[in-house]
């Protein structure tokens, strides 16, 4: 045990957990799907590296040339420094790379910055807690976050930023033990980069600075390390954000007021039971992070950021504030950050997407109070040990920390690769009902896959509702066999998603769930088949029309010939009245009707159905569920003549009919 202990405490402790957290992370890496935003964040980055190295640098980009000039790109003012290594190597490969490799890249590249982010966090920790555990428990902290250790894959947005922000608080950090010329370059750089990625970063430099203000004795060289600080800053900024190298300091205010209050998407999101603008209220990231930290790192926060709060007022009150040891510095950084963070997104009531992801920044300084926390903890239980003789309150203080991480390990492992949808234990019982979860719709890869393993077909249509971009990880063939169709127009597969709310089924409507994907008891993805199939219609039905008519009569025979490859057309745009008339030679009971048309744009969008035994008297039968395509029948008698009637008026499109399938199913399926 006491060997054990001691490892924890080795300086190189830390790099030996973040080692085996790469080699997992790459093994694991290709299990993700792909993230509604990394399609567009990687042509964000695509029509940045043709401003730069197709019109900048003169390099032909033949495969580009679709792509907007960034001048006239409504997205410009996202920066994308980080991503352009990724789109060197798509032009190392002509830009044919295949979109699963495209991806997987991204993926690994992604992650690769998360665990270098853990690399300066252990380094923080380490300096800060010296001949301590605390910078090994502490990472150990940061990597079995479940929702970081998920995103840090496919959140090229927030967790990248994030992960700059650690390493830039790192370099921040040193630059303020000792701001000399290379570290205010190297501080200057990381915080330049991380800016880039969310202009956000920018808070990092300002607080720097306030520090240096406070810390520095000498005013002329307070003023020379400031000076030297915010021109490097911005030197690097604009160097790597070509929308500035026109404008520099008007691009980057605009940068902020249009992150401040975007606006482009309107949307609403679910949040505590209802559906909200993102004009969320105060509570928002305290309660998503209330329900989406582990309670342990809640508790050891809230003890850490007491004990660094009675610190900062005792070393003001005895006025030792230019004094002050590099142990307060770290401390009262983070306590900053993080409330003067938390604070300023309450007070200005930013504008936020689904979860609290446009703040995951400050768990940065949020772990790191943790960490304080835990340090407390860790001081009151060993201070009657010594070195040679750890004490039993130690050995348990221990064990309890690591069967906590042992734990959410575990839940990692048993929820793979769907732990970003975690909830801590006490919100698990509330959290369908009142949060979204799948918001990425990251989870459509395994469905997809799903639905290609269970459908024989070589062509299947499906709807993807509330987005997914996760096919893009299929190879060409996969692709190939799918085909996206509205779910007005019968689809074959539904593919649900939670964005808003998981229990809205009237989406789902003739259709049966086969697959889902279930965390801690909620669904967070599901597949629907649609209960109609071939297997429901005649194939000989057509054999038994004795005649078909239509007000508008040229080739009418079409839509009821056996073959789809034929058919009618109206001619001219539809008008209300436009019909077709169907006589058996034999009266029918079929309660299944299915109308195929040549063009998709051409379905008639309000169809009355009516039956007749004569032709004299006509009945309209109860839908009792319908599409465009199908429509399903409560029959209350055998008819011989069935009459579609067009009641709509449309100035453009046609109306048109291939074949007309008649059939049975059975209509209790559908209530």
């Amino acid at each position: 045990m006491k060997k054990l202990l001691s490892f924890f405490s080795n300086p190189r402790s830390g790099f030996v957990l973040i080692a085996l957290y790469v080699v997992i992370g790459l093994f694991i890496a290709g299990d993700y799907g792909i993230s509604t935003d990394e399609p567009t964040q990687r042509r964000h980055s695509l029509v940045t590296y043709r401003h730069v190295v197709g019109n900048v640098l003169n390099v032909e980009l033949r495969n580009l040339n679709n792509l907007p000039e960034l001048s006239d790109y409504s997205h410009r003012f996202y920066g994308t420094a980080l991503q352009l290594p990724l789109v060197a190597a798509e032009h190392i490969k002509d830009f044919k790379m295949p979109s699963h490799q495209v991806f997987l890249m991204r993926h690994i590249y992604n992650f690769l910055n998360y665990a270098l982010g853990a690399c300066c966090f252990f380094l923080i920790l380490r300096r800060r807690y010296i001949k301590s555990p605390i910078a090994f428990m502490g990472t150990l902290m940061y990597i079995l976050y479940p929702r970081f250790f998920g995103e840090s894959f496919y959140n090229n947005k927030d967790i990248l930023f994030f992960s700059w922000y650690v390493i830039s608080a790192f370099l921040a950090l040193k630059f303020l033990e000792n701001p000399d010329r290379t570290r205010t370059i190297l501080f200057a750089g990381a915080a330049a980069i991380c800016t880039n990625s969310r202009i956000l970063g920018i808070s990092l430099v300002a607080l720097v600075t306030v520090y240096v203000i406070l810390l520095e004795k000498e005013k002329k060289s307070r003023n020379h390390t400031c000076v030297s600080l915010l021109l490097s800053f911005l030197a690097v900024y604009v160097l790597i954000t070509p929308a500035t190298w026109g404008n520099p300091i008007q691009t980057i205010i605009n940068t902020f007021f249009h992150f401040l209050h975007y606006e482009p998407w309107n949307g609403t999101h679910f949040y505590l039971g209802e559906m909200i603008t993102r004009k969320v209220p105060w509570h928002y990231i305290p309660v998503w992070m209330g329900v989406t930290v582990p309670v342990l790192y809640q508790v050891l926060f809230v003890m850490g950021s007491i004990s660094i709060t009675i610190a900062m007022i005792r070393t003001i009150k005895i006025k030792k504030i230019e004094t002050v040891q590099f142990e307060i510095v770290y401390d009262s950084f983070f306590l900053l950050l993080f409330f003067l963070s938390l604070f300023g997104f309450i007070g200005l009531r930013l504008h936020m997407y689904e979860g609290w992801r446009h703040a995951y920044f400050i768990f940065c300084p949020f772990l790191y109070l943790a960490a304080h926390g835990l340090n407390q903890l860790y001081g009151a239980v060993t201070k009657n040990s010594s070195s040679s003789n750890i004490g039993p309150a130690s050995i348990l203080f221990h064990s309890l920390f690591f069967v906590y991480m042992a734990a959410l390990g575990l839940w990692i492992f048993q929820n793979h690769p769907y732990k970003y949808v975690y909830f801590n234990k006490p919100a698990r019982p509330y959290a369908e009902d009142n949060f979204v979860l799948d918001y990425w719709h990251v989870g459509n890869k395994d469905i997809v896959r799903e639905m290609l393993r269970t459908s024989d077909e070589s062509r299947i249509t499906v709807d993807f509702l509330q987005g997914g971009r996760s096919n893009e990880l299929l190879t060409p063939e996969e692709r190939s066999r799918i085909s996206r169709r509205a779910r007005r127009y019968a689809p074959d597969y539904i593919v649900m998603g939670s964005r808003w709310h998981i229990k809205d089924r009237k989406s789902v409507e003739g259709y049966r769930k086969i697959f889902s994907i279930v965390v801690d008891g909620y669904e967070i993805d599901s597949l629907y088949k649609y209960l109609i199939t071939a297997d429901n219609f005649d194939p000989e039905a057509y054999k038994s029309i004795a005649s078909v008519t239509g007000n508008h009569s040229a080739d009418v025979f079409h839509v009821a010939d056996g073959t789809r490859r034929t058919a009618w057309k109206t001619g001219r745009p539809r008008r209300r009245g436009d019909f077709v008339l169907i006589e058996f030679s034999k009266p029918v009971a079929y309660n299944l009707v299915r109308l195929n048309t040549a063009e998709l744009n051409e379905y008639s969008n309000k169809t009355e159905i009516s039956v007749s035994v004569d032709a004299i008297s006509w009945d309209t039968p109860e839908i009792i569920w319908a599409n465009l395509v199908d429509n399903v029948m409560q029959i209350p008698y055998e008819y011989k003549f069935i009459r579609f009637e067009n009641l709509e008026t449309h100035n453009k499109e046609l109306w048109s009919i291939s074949e007309v399938e008649f059939g049975n199913i059975d209509p209790l399926e559908f209530k």
